[in-house]
């Protein structure tokens, strides 16, 4: 793979700048591939140039963020949607996507996603993810995955309703207002929190369970 040090992608008013100087650089270029958004664009799509990977890849929206093709990195990869001051954007993605955060063929490392902190849903569909550490917040929204992910560790939070499919030691998962959990794990897992405010809580687990707090606090 090709290897470069870091690579940051930014959008904000309609622009794209690649890494800190704002310069489109030649090899920032051959590892994405992307469509530069019209003025006023919410949405921005991008993809990484098969067979490359680099350190790190940071990725914030001023809106919403649509995500295909295959990321690689070493270290950190870390996607956040809804970063101006409107706060609301949201990060789909499609079929046969992949993010992954790996050392010598494992995962490590981790992998971040945010939707916007007012509004925004993440939906993954078909989408592949591997990290040591995974974080995924949707403040006011759900997040729906289908596809795979791998590692360590899962902290998820969202507003109205969570549905992963993991292969994972470890699942922290909260929703903060009425709504369902629905997880999916294969291998030994571990639940340390996991809690619904107000909806059923649905574990399916391919492998030995050690559950430390598993609970509904409302009526449905």
């Amino acid at each position: 793979a090709q290897a470069v040090m870091e690579v940051h992608f930014w959008v904000a008013k309609g622009s794209i700048n690649i890494d800190s100087d704002s310069a489109l650089e030649p090899n920032a270029q051959a590892l994405l591939d992307y469509v530069s958004p019209s003025a006023g664009s919410a949405t921005v799509n991008f993809a990484t140039v098969a067979g490359t990977q680099t350190q790190t890849i940071d990725i914030d929206a001023g809106g919403n963020i649509a995500m295909s093709g295959q990321f690689y990195a070493g270290t950190d990869i870390d996607v956040r949607a809804g970063q101006s001051t409107a706060q609301d954007g949201k990060i789909t993605s499609v079929a046969g996507t992949r993010l992954e955060v790996k050392t010598a063929g494992v995962p490590a490392g981790t992998l971040t996603m945010y939707t916007g902190a007012l509004n925004g849903s993440m939906t993954l569909t078909g989408s592949n993810f591997a990290a040591g550490a995974i974080t995924l917040r949707a403040s006011q929204g759900q997040i729906t995955q289908t596809g795979v992910i791998q590692g360590t560790s899962i902290y998820a939070r969202a507003d109205r309703g969570l549905n992963l499919n993991t292969e994972v030691a470890s699942i922290d998962a909260q929703l903060a207002s009425a709504g369902d959990i629905a997880l999916s794990n294969t291998g030994a897992l571990a639940l340390p929190n996991v809690v619904a405010a107000d909806g059923a809580i649905r574990i399916t687990n391919y492998g030995p369970v050690t559950a430390t707090l598993v609970r509904s606090l409302g009526s449905s």
